[in-house]
C-alpha cells in the first residue's frame, strides 16, 4: 500500500493495519523503509499467499489500528534498543529531513 511520509499520522495508521494483518498467521512479513517522501509499506507472505488475501478482505479496517498500533510501538522499540539501532534510525530519518524523529510516529499513533 502506498504511504506518504513518517510525519504523517495516515502513514502511522497504515503500517499499524499491517501489522495487525502480519499477526493473523505465521509466516508474514512487512517491508517498510521510513523516509520524508512518499513510499510504500508491503505486506507479505512467505507461503500462503491466497491466506493473505482472504485476511485483508476478511478484515475490519476501522479495527486494525487498535489491534496494530501496540505491534508498531513493540516494533520501534525493538529498533531503539542498542545504540546501532537507535543511530541507524535516527540517522535514516535525518538523512530525509532534519526535523523527523522516531518520537513522530509514537505522536501520531496516539490520535
Amino acid at each position: 500500500m502506498s504511504v506518504r511520509g513518517w510525519k504523517y499520522p495516515e502513514t502511522a495508521a497504515r503500517l499499524a493495519a499491517a501489522f495487525a494483518l502480519a499477526n493473523e498467521a505465521d509466516n508474514r512479513f512487512i517491508t517498510y523503509t521510513p523516509s520524508s517522501r512518499p513510499g510504500v509499506i508491503i505486506l507479505g507472505s512467505e507461503s500462503d499467499k491466497e491466506g493473505l488475501r482472504k485476511v485483508i478482505a476478511a478484515a475490519k479496517p476501522n479495527q486494525l489500528f487498535s489491534l496494530g498500533k501496540s505491534q508498531v510501538l513493540a516494533w520501534l522499540a525493538g529498533l531503539l534498543q542498542t545504540p546501532q539501532g537507535i543511530a541507524d534510525l535516527r540517522g535514516g530519518l535525518m538523512a530525509g529531513a532534519v526535523d523527523m524523529k522516531p518520537d513522530t510516529l509514537v505522536e501520531n499513533l496516539k490520535m
